[in-house]
């Protein structure tokens, strides 16, 4: 959030109100601007393509020879910007957590670099075919695939990594996580209807 929406009338923001409750307290606490919940916008126009990145659709036959519920879905979205060893330490976390994965690493992601040059010798062959790289993907087609994705914020290290996608897609808990993402997608469905 930026010192120019201290000064804004409104604030409006492409979500609903009960997937992001924590997260638009916080706003409220720190902006008096009215917030206004206007998602999922994409229903609204879902035959208009809302990205500004080519996507690229060589991800969808991948997902279809996966085990159903199998696939960790990483992006860390059109905004963000990361540097070169955090990519290095994203990757080795993805490799070493010995999951399939669909990451979506947009160009311009990393700092300095063109796309994914920057990956680490001996990543792509640890990897072989357990996971797939875009540079964009076709968001509504993935995400009628994907259950849980992963959202990895702050501690960018290969064992956080790891850590992370092994509690969600092996341990007992990261069952129970799974169906409560998996009710939160129903009920979203639902609203957007």
């Amino acid at each position: 959030m930026t010192n120019r929406m201290k000064s804004a009338s409104a604030i409006i923001v492409n979500t609903m109100d009960f997937l992001e409750q924590a997260t638009l307290s916080k706003i409220k606490e720190n902006y008096h601007a009215p917030i206004f919940t206007i998602g999922p916008f994409h229903k609204l126009a879902p035959n208009i393509c809302s990205s500004l990145f080519m996507e690229d659709a060589n991800c969808i036959p991948w997902l279809n020879k996966q085990a159903q519920k199998s696939v960790i879905y990483v992006s860390f979205g059109s905004l963000a910007s990361i540097n070169e060893q955090e990519l290095i330490e994203t990757a080795w976390g993805l490799s070493n957590s010995k999951q399939p994965f669909l990451w979506a690493v947009r160009p311009g992601l990393v700092q300095g670099s063109e796309w994914i040059e920057s990956l680490p010798n001996g990543f792509k062959e640890s990897v072989g075919g357990r996971g797939c790289i875009v540079k964009w993907k076709p968001q509504k087609e993935v995400l009628a695939h994907i259950d849980v994705g992963l959202k990895l914020q702050n501690k960018l290290e290969r064992g956080h990594t790891e850590r992370a996608i092994k509690r969600l897609m092996v341990d007992a808990e990261g069952e129970e996580i799974r169906k409560k993402a998996m009710k939160l997608k129903e009920k979203a469905v639902m609203f957007g209807k």
